[in-house]
């Protein structure tokens, strides 16, 4: 697996992003699955709100393993390299 290149404030920030999506997002998204009948409609088909709450789930949980994935080995710039570039690229992203 390729590292990604991050300076601390890019860390700190995809960092942030992760815990609020696994504390936050997550009860978010537990909520609205429960609230939505456990899938179960009237006439036993799928409910929309169910399957919505399914698809959030899915890219919420694909953004969660990207991140790890990004932060997991990282090489730091070190400050004097940093103060060189106006932006910073980290796998293909714009920081």
């Amino acid at each position: 697996m390729p590292s990604t290149y991050l300076t601390k404030s890019g860390f700190e920030r995809l960092f942030g992003e992760l815990e609020f999506l696994k504390r936050v997002k997550r009860q978010e998204i537990a909520y609205s699955l429960r609230e939505s009948n456990g899938g179960n409609d009237t006439d036993g088909d799928i409910s929309p709100e169910y399957s919505l709450a399914r698809e959030k789930q899915a890219f919420i949980e694909g953004r969660i393993l990207e991140l790890v994935n990004l932060i997991i080995r990282p090489r730091y710039y070190r400050q004097p390299l940093a103060r060189r570039f106006s932006r910073y690229w980290v796998a293909g992203h714009d920081i």
